[in-house]
């Protein structure tokens, strides 16, 4: 018997058993949030079951991930998207990228409205939009900045003329249809962050009614800086227009607030934070739980709660709490675990590499699956934590390649960390 859920809360859909039976009807319940650490396969699972009637597309700016019913398209390998390219409004747009590179990669208001001039130029010149001449256009409008602020601003538009991102960034794609998968996970996280955003707006302003899935929607934020309210005013457009978007990342707690408080469908696997338990403890009203143990796994269901649904998992062992969940008392902590929490230690020797010089990300993700006995996914999420965090950064180099560093922040962390635990250089 399927569990059907409608609109409202569910917790628990971290069980095989349980994720297996689950029928979401998600035709009145955008925009969906998961939060878990199978939130990509509850994602697909959820939008599988629409696969034969309904245009999918999902966004995947940091790893590749696809369903296998999605055909997969490589931003920089076998797809290029120019995102000066306007559609809509070319005013709106001129002022939509000026934003999201001023958040994304930083820029000061000086910067970005030299970018957004230089735009509304080639826009009225009619001529096409490309890198190139984007980049002519912004060195004559740059003349008017501080020289460092001239440079910045274009050695940012340079990167993308070069390597596997210019490879992403030089001619313009055709938004597909049907049911695909765009990744853009061998690019700077920055950069594809700026692709992601637009392709969502390019889907708003084409109409797009089927269900889009962003992954890792907390590192879209972390990365998009100040234009993350561009972000979510788009996420809000789409919904409103007739799509269905569904977010997700690897906790509930990690979520953009502004999701979560407008979110039609909050989907929630167990805690594995004390974040997260706090959360589901505040949802709930510090009502008892009861303590699900499925073998390895511990997932919790809420009793007797208005507007949850219950999701049964087999063969289990109940076991009550007798007492809802209380934080325990704060201690100072090392700033590796106040941001990474238990993945404190991998990115402690992650750090340590980096520490005897810089290397490139393949390098890093290499040294990483071999040290810690992680997949390349979870390497990749765990480099990507780092850079969210600012304890490392990436650039692009001469050769084209993007190469990872170690910050001085990730350089105070691991020497926080070593001094605390007593662990030798």
């Amino acid at each position: 018997m399927n569990t059907i859920v409608e609109v409202g809360w569910m917790i628990d859909i971290d069980a095989e058993a349980t994720l297996s039976k689950l029928e979401v009807d998600i035709t009145e319940a955008s925009p969906i949030i998961i939060g878990s650490k199978w939130s990509m396969n509850v994602a697909f699972h959820i939008m599988g079951q629409a696969a034969d009637s309904m245009e999918i597309v999902v966004i995947s700016p940091y790893i590749d991930e696809a369903p296998h019913w999605a055909r997969l398209i490589h931003l920089g390998f076998n797809a290029s998207f120019n995102v000066f390219k306007p559609i809509g409004d070319k005013d709106l747009h001129a002022y939509f990228i000026a934003e999201v590179f001023k958040g994304a990669l930083g820029l000061n208001n000086a910067q970005a409205s030299t970018l957004r001039r230089a735009l509304l130029r080639v826009y009225s010149s009619g001529r096409e939009p490309s890198i190139e001449e984007v980049l002519s256009v912004v060195e004559i409008e740059a003349m008017e900045l501080r020289g460092r602020d001239a440079a910045e601003l274009i050695e940012a538009l340079e990167a993308m003329e070069r390597g596997r991102l210019g490879a992403a960034c030089q001619s313009d794609m055709e938004l597909p249809r049907g049911l695909v998968a765009i990744t853009m996970s061998k690019l700077p996280p920055s950069y594809a962050s700026i692709i992601a955003i637009t392709l969502l707006k390019h889907l708003y302003e084409e109409g797009f009614k089927g269900i889009i899935a962003i992954c890792d929607i907390d590192y879209l934020q972390a990365f998009l800086g100040s234009s993350w309210k561009t972000a979510i005013d788009i996420i809000f457009k789409l919904t409103k227009s007739g799509a269905i978007v569904i977010a997700n990342s690897s906790s509930i707690s990690s979520l953009p607030l502004d999701l979560r408080a407008r979110a039609n469908m909050t989907i929630m696997g167990a805690p594995s934070a004390l974040e997260d338990a706090r959360y589901i403890e505040e949802i709930v009203g510090h009502r008892v739980l009861k303590l699900l143990n499925s073998k390895e796994r511990h997932a919790y269901k809420l009793i007797d709660s208005s507007g949850v649904v219950e999701v049964p998992l087999e063969e289990t062992e109940k076991i009550k709490v007798e007492e809802s969940i209380k934080p325990p008392q704060e201690t100072p902590k090392p700033i590796l675990y106040v941001k990474l929490g238990h993945k404190a230690k991998m990115a402690y020797e992650i750090l340590s590499f980096l520490r005897d010089g810089a290397s490139t990300r393949d390098s890093v993700i290499s040294y990483a699956m071999h040290r810690l006995d992680v997949s390349s996914l979870e390497a990749s999420r765990l480099i990507n934590a780092l850079l969210t965090h600012g304890l490392a950064s990436e650039v692009v180099g001469a050769d084209g390649k993007y190469w990872l560093k170690i910050t001085v922040k990730g350089l105070n962390a691991i020497e926080e960390l070593e001094a605390l635990e007593g662990w030798l250089t």
